[in-house]
């Protein structure tokens, strides 16, 4: 969890990862599962 925050904050900037961040906590629980579903990722990012 501390490498995915850390590497969003990098990717976005800290302004937009808490624009998503917050965004995220507003999610219904069947929408926030779907939503990092890691199939959804792009291909050399999915999980394994």
């Amino acid at each position: 969890m501390r490498d995915l925050t850390r590497n969003g904050r990098a990717a976005l900037g800290a302004d937009a990862f808490a624009a998503a961040y917050d965004q995220g906590w507003q999610l219904d629980r069947a929408t926030a599962a779907t939503e990092v579903d890691p199939a959804r990722m792009p291909g050399d990012q999915q999980v394994h």
